[in-house]
């Protein structure tokens, strides 16, 4: 870079060096030129972050001035060579406008008028409809996974903790876990992928599936700790997934069903709005 342009780049970042009268002077300071088209020291100064230090400023002013350069040789290069018609972009400029005019109106009147509550009931009636339309492909547990260091695990007392699925009992299996310096995580009750979860074992069953059918327990153990998995619910691969499982997939389609009512309706309420206060005309011509 030319020393000229360095003297312009230490004006930039250290604007408080330059004399204001300088500035008022020469309000518009050219660093770089491209046929009529001229880049300002101004706008290079109110591009760089307040918070850059003086050698990010400099490559960061840099890398402006040669970005904008780029850029204007582009345009240069393309109105150089598109006909008159394709640089017309007065149609697709005023079609851009009216399109993001009518979406900030559209979203203005959803935000205020669309109700977006979306209850249970609701999402149970088309759950029923399109439960054939969410296969599973792979098993999905609700479960609990215990973990206790050997030393003090008490495989009895844990699995009675599990049994009884209640608040109280898992706020004691808690305590448990922590008084012993144990864990445990609740896959509940939100649906988990089993073999994610069985993955948390040193070691699992030979044929996952085939236990899941038909055992609620799984008890393993390692050198320091035992584990147990208790099953609280399974659903299997190539059943329509749990209702849980894709709520909010429900709710999306819901809402976005409740969306396109909404401004289908009020497309219609605005014509027959404009019809009857006569706000348009179409014209009829004899053939």
């Amino acid at each position: 870079m030319s020393n000229g342009i360095n003297t312009y780049l230490t004006m930039i970042i250290i604007p408080v060096a330059v004399s204001c009268t300088f500035f008022q002077e020469r309000r518009k300071v050219p660093i770089a030129r491209v046929d009529h088209s001229v880049l300002y020291l101004k706008e290079i100064q109110n591009a760089i972050p307040d918070h850059f230090s003086v050698e990010d400023s400099l490559l960061y002013a840099e890398d402006y001035i040669h970005k904008w350069i780029n850029n204007e040789l582009l345009i240069k290069k393309a109105q150089e060579n598109l006909t008159i018609s394709q640089k017309d972009l007065a149609k697709e400029i005023r079609e851009y406008r009216n399109s993001l005019i009518i979406y900030r109106y559209q979203n203005e009147l959803m935000q205020q008028k669309l109700d977006t509550t979306v209850s249970e009931s609701d999402i149970s009636v088309l759950y029923d409809s399109v439960k054939q339309d969410f296969i599973l492909d792979k098993d999905l547990v609700r479960a609990i996974l215990v973990r206790i260091p050997l030393s003090v695990a008490n495989p009895g007392k844990v699995k009675v903790f599990c049994d009884a699925i209640s608040a109280p009992s898992l706020e004691e299996l808690d305590a448990y876990c922590k008084k012993n310096k144990g864990s445990f995580e609740l896959f509940s009750p939100s649906w988990a992928d089993a073999r994610q979860v069985f993955r948390l074992l040193p070691y699992q069953p030979q044929n996952l599936q085939r236990f899941l059918a038909c055992y609620t327990i799984w008890e393993t153990r390692d050198a320091s700790y035992y584990y147990l998995v208790r099953i609280l619910d399974y659903t299997p691969a190539g059943n329509p997934s749990p209702v849980g499982y894709i709520s909010s997939n429900l709710k999306e389609m819901i809402l976005n069903k409740r969306k396109n009512e909404f401004l289908e309706k009020t497309r219609k309420d605005i014509f027959t709005e404009g019809l009857i206060n006569n706000k348009f005309k179409i014209y009829a011509h004899e053939n």
